[in-house]
């Protein structure tokens, strides 16, 4: 008699995914990862070869059901998030590759938990800071088509995820670590944020305690924001710990001026972009790029002190002591230390 829950996960060895597979294993759920060119070396892990990008992902799913048996929750964290990738990439891995895992779910009459973003949500931001990807338009298609089409579903919105809260660690760097890592070398120019911006981060291990935790119920049509919401930072205060932590590593660089990302815009950009070298104009253009992601005004909407109630969670771990374990590792990895020396 089956006992315990069954996850078909996508994206196992991604950002989301290789957080999540150990919360899901504490918590005593099988987990059946879908993977393609990454193993898995966990044995606890049956590992299955799919794609998302293909009807089914490619499986025979009857034989899957006869083989591993029933499974109760496909949790969908693939994604493509990399700037730079056109409309097409974006819709067929993030809109059509999310279809075929509504299509998947609704086969096996399992829940689907799908792991979007909160940057779906509406930043009211001004013209100049709207995003300049693809993604989080492709985001939100998705997500209509989860509501639309899934019989049993949960959205999981998180914020910016960062690395594991205690030590750091993260499978890829991501966009901030890029930003951090230009700041603290010096590469970046100024720091393109209006006066009291926010910037919203959320461990990955926080919010795959709270995915491990969702995928064990009915979804209910529900959706949760996994952000810190009212508590988020102030990009000011993020600038203070950077500059901080640079001077504990040795270095005596100043750190660059925030300046207002429209004043670049219509200034910076047109007069002094041409005259910069070529590395410093990419580096300004990413930062501007980044910029819609680290300029809200308002706080996110937040779900996770309830979550965290109703499934005896941890507490949302306190900023500063996050975001100084994320810089502690992207130096060691790095070497940023080392080249104070």
């Amino acid at each position: 008699m089956k006992t315990s829950t069954t996850v078909l996960l996508t994206g196992a060895t991604g950002v989301v995914g290789s957080a999540l597979v150990p919360a899901l294993l504490q918590r005593g759920i099988r987990v059946i990862a879908l993977i393609r060119a990454n193993p898995i070396a966990d044995p606890r892990v049956i590992a299955v070869e799919g794609d998302i990008s293909v009807p089914g992902f490619g499986l025979d799913l009857a034989e899957l059901q006869r083989e591993h048996g029933s499974i109760d929750c496909v949790v969908h964290s693939a994604a493509l998030t990399h700037f730079g990738k056109s409309e097409e990439q974006m819709q067929r891995a993030n809109v059509l590759g999310t279809v075929h895992a509504i299509e998947v779910a609704n086969t096996l009459d399992a829940r689907l938990l799908y792991v979007s973003t909160a940057y779906t949500h509406d930043l009211k931001l001004p013209e100049y800071l709207k995003e300049y990807s693809t993604y989080c338009e492709s985001k939100r298609r998705a997500e209509l088509q989860v509501k639309t089409l899934a019989r049993d579903w949960t959205i999981v919105r998180p914020s910016i995820v960062v690395g594991d809260s205690a030590t750091g660690a993260i499978s890829r760097f991501q966009g901030l670590h890029s930003i951090v890592g230009a700041v603290l070398q010096g590469f970046a120019p100024v720091i393109p944020a209006k006066d009291g911006a926010l910037v919203d981060l959320v461990p990955q291990d926080v919010l795959a305690e709270a995915i491990a935790a969702l995928s064990e119920r009915n979804g209910r049509h529900r959706e949760y924001w996994i952000t810190r919401g009212t508590q988020a930072s102030k990009v000011a205060d993020v600038h203070q710990l950077m500059d901080r932590f640079s001077q504990s590593c040795g270095y005596t660089r100043p750190m660059p001026k925030i300046v207002d990302p429209e004043i670049i815009d219509r200034l910076f950009i047109p007069v002094f972009l041409p005259s910069l070298p070529e590395f410093a104009r990419r580096r300004l253009n990413a930062l501007v790029d980044h910029a819609c992601y680290f300029n809200m005004s308002e706080p996110f909407p937040s779900n996770y002190a309830e979550l965290a109630e109703e499934f005896s969670l941890p507490a949302m771990p306190d900023d500063e002591y996050v975001i100084l374990n994320n810089m502690a590792y992207w130096a060691e990895q790095t070497r940023y230390r080392e080249r104070a020396a």
